[in-house]
């Protein structure tokens, strides 16, 4: 059976534009959206989505420099001609969609799923906490890894998560659609550093090849960890972009 979301349900967290751009485009990725159709005009995407027409502006802005949307004045918003090859070749990868939004392809690989004690770094994130459930994922992107995470979490929120899901679906998104968690904010931290052994066999990369590392806790309005994560990324693959609306309060990163 097939998962479906609710797409109304956003996180407070993440700027509005942000989320319904990335709904818009697995819209196109999914082939529901096809080239040279004409979507849905500001207002009505307004109503669908329950926000301002400014935002959704914002949305259509941030897709018309990717490419993937033509807007006409006086004739509207078009997917393009080439929208969903540029989905398929795309070399920049956006964080915030990896961690909410991106829907995976059917290579990802589920390496583990297994309850461990709780590694002594996390035990001051996950107080009191004797043991967790671990997550490892691997994500290909035009036949080559692309991503290699290591995700822990409570393990009664892991046992919801089915290895189906998670070939599918972030792992932030599935906690707070599948598991239904209050997401309140996320402490994020990118490094490049060298890969350790795991990391590079996974990535297929030489032992001194740099990889750019994502780091992130998500918390509750209680400021509880939910999920700690690491996301590796080989280096000459990874282009980082941050989407951040100012007015609503957008996101902070905070970067050594």
């Amino acid at each position: 059976m097939r998962a479906r979301f609710q797409e109304g349900r956003f996180s407070h967290r993440i700027p509005l534009s942000f989320q319904i751009a990335q709904i818009l485009r697995e819209r196109v990725a999914r082939g529901e959206c096809l080239p040279g159709q004409r979507i849905p005009t500001e207002i009505q995407l307004a109503k669908e989505f329950g926000v301002s027409v400014v935002t959704v502006q914002r949305a259509l802005r941030d897709l018309q420099a990717e490419g993937l949307v033509a807007r006409h004045r006086g004739r509207g918003s078009f997917i393009s001609s080439d929208g969903p090859a540029l989905l398929k070749t795309a070399t920049s990868h956006d964080a915030l969609g990896q961690m909410f939004s991106e829907e995976f392809g059917s290579d990802t690989e589920i390496i583990a799923r297994e309850t461990v004690r709780c590694p002594p770094y996390l035990a001051e994130s996950f107080a009191g906490a004797k043991n967790l459930m671990r997550l490892k994922r691997l994500v290909h992107r035009d036949g080559r890894p692309w991503s290699y995470a290591v995700a822990h979490l409570l393990p009664e929120h892991g046992k919801k998560l089915s290895p189906s899901l998670l070939r599918r679906y972030p792992t932030f998104r599935l906690m707070r659609d599948v598991v239904g968690v209050p997401l309140n904010d996320v402490d994020m931290r990118i490094e490049a550093r060298l890969p350790d052994a795991e990391v590079a066999e996974a990535l297929k990369v030489g032992p001194l090849s740099p990889i750019l590392t994502y780091k992130g806790r998500l918390h509750d309005g209680q400021k509880r960890t939910l999920i700690a994560i690491e996301l590796s990324f080989p280096g000459d693959r990874f282009a980082l972009r941050f989407n951040m609306d100012l007015q609503a309060g957008g996101t902070k990163a905070d970067l050594p």
